[in-house]
């Protein structure tokens, strides 16, 4: 098995006092004190977007809903996921570091679904008394735990706390399907091969769920875009203005063109929902697709910055608007809601919440075909990475990096800055790494 995993050790700064509710008021030591407070919360998972995919959009007139939530709410520009979408998944679900993939839903994998020990976003929320649980679009999380042999898997998500379901066990041309215009549907147990554009389909469904709700609720909109197969987006859900490149697009030109779509669908979705009740967070679930990265051997699936280093945004429920530079990571989101709705976070996560203490370090990666380990740390000489690599049965190498001065870690210093690599790489053995 190849095992990516990154270490960040960083002393954390933010550009403002981090964001509080009141639930926070006993920290450190964060004891729940009253009530759980049951409110509605609106979380977006984009599909193979980096950070600078998102800078890139941002730096054009397109992305105006992202830039929206840049300047009115919170826009994390340190946060992490793993290096492929299903860890990263099984990360948000449970609050934990985690490398392994989890599978498909329709493919069996025993003993490799997310467990039902498991404290999920959903459950979470059903434990502040929220009875309305929706999960929309990607699963990626393995079959049904209650079926040992892992081939059942139509009630994943309701065996995990949801209690309304419109989902896929993978990607769209996963399962049966083949493309974004022919793709197999599970609603509430029962699977449908449908052939309305999916990110549309999905869009209405979310909005008539969340028109139809009169209490607190939990939706979870696992978004398809931008992930391949890469196509020239339906029109309806292009912004006003967008006009395409040509009849012919390149794959970039269209992975570019459904990272706009996928921005102006969050924004339709965002104008019925009244931030004042809500909480909205938008993060990544990992970096940029090889072929479409400037560098594909240092995109999706490594753990350098252009594969890991995903956006996350937070906005509404009376948080300010600003830039958080603390370290953070996917992994975080389930201990944020749990302050959000004044409940305790489940025992032995890892996360921490976003609006609380910070980490002083992160961890990511996935499980695949050898090593690639790398520690960060921040160091009077910048901020150092180490990384260890081994791919199948050569010797580990290993390669240092000064971030601050070299952020595309291509200039390799190792033998520099001793002390503070045989830090790191004493991190690193603690963590596993040969």
């Amino acid at each position: 098995m190849r095992a990516f995993l990154l270490l960040a050790l960083l002393s954390c700064s933010s550009s403002q006092s981090a964001p509080s509710w009141s639930a926070l008021a006993a920290r450190p030591g964060h004891t729940v004190t009253g009530p759980p407070t049951p409110r509605s919360a609106l979380i977006v998972v984009l599909d193979d977007v980096a950070d600078e995919d998102v800078n890139e959009m941002l730096a054009g007139p397109w992305g105006a809903t992202l830039r929206g939530l840049s300047s009115t709410g919170l826009r994390y520009t340190h946060a992490y996921a793993n290096p492929v979408c299903s860890p990263s998944r099984r990360s948000l679900q449970g609050g934990g570091w985690y490398f392994a993939e989890s599978g498909l839903a329709c493919v069996p994998l025993p003993g490799a679904e997310l467990p039902a020990a498991t404290t999920t976003l959903a459950e979470l929320a059903a434990s502040a008394g929220i009875t309305e649980r929706a999960l929309f679009g990607k699963w990626h999380l393995g079959g049904q735990p209650s079926d040992p042999t892992g081939a059942a898997y139509l009630l994943a998500p309701e065996e995990h706390g949801y209690t309304t379901t419109d989902w896929e066990g993978g990607q769209t041309s996963d399962c049966g399907g083949s493309s974004y215009k022919s793709w197999k549907r599970v609603r509430g147990g029962l699977e449908t091969l449908e052939t309305a554009y999916e990110p549309l389909s999905h869009e209405q469904a979310i909005s008539s769920y969340i028109a139809s709700q009169s209490g607190p609720c939990l939706v979870v909109w696992n978004m398809h875009l931008a992930h391949a197969p890469f196509h020239k987006p339906d029109a309806s859900i292009m912004p006003p203005g967008w006009s395409f490149p040509g009849l012919v697009m390149t794959n970039q030109e269209k992975y570019e063109a459904m990272l706009v779509g996928a921005d102006y669908q969050i924004g339709r979705v965002l104008s019925q929902l009244d931030l004042d009740d809500w909480l909205v967070i938008v993060v990544g679930d990992n970096g940029t697709p090889e072929n479409i990265a400037p560098d594909p051997n240092r995109a999706k699936t490594t753990t350098f910055e252009r594969g890991i280093h995903v956006p996350l945004f937070m906005a509404g429920a009376g948080l300010p608007s600003g830039v958080q530079t603390r370290l953070c990571h996917i992994a975080d989101i389930l201990p944020t809601l749990a302050d959000y709705w004044n409940v305790p976070a489940p025992q032995g996560i890892d996360g921490i919440s976003l609006v609380g203490l910070q980490h002083g370090w992160v961890i990511s990666g996935t499980s695949e075909l050898g090593g690639d380990w790398c520690a960060v740390g921040s160091f009077s000489q910048g901020a150092l990475l180490l990384k260890l690599r081994h791919f199948g049965t050569s010797p580990t190498t290993e390669e240092l990096y000064n971030l601050s001065a070299d952020p595309d870690e291509l200039s390799n210093i190792t033998g520099s800055f001793p002390i503070a690599a045989n830090f790191l790489r004493a991190k690193l053995t603690a963590a596993g790494a040969p």
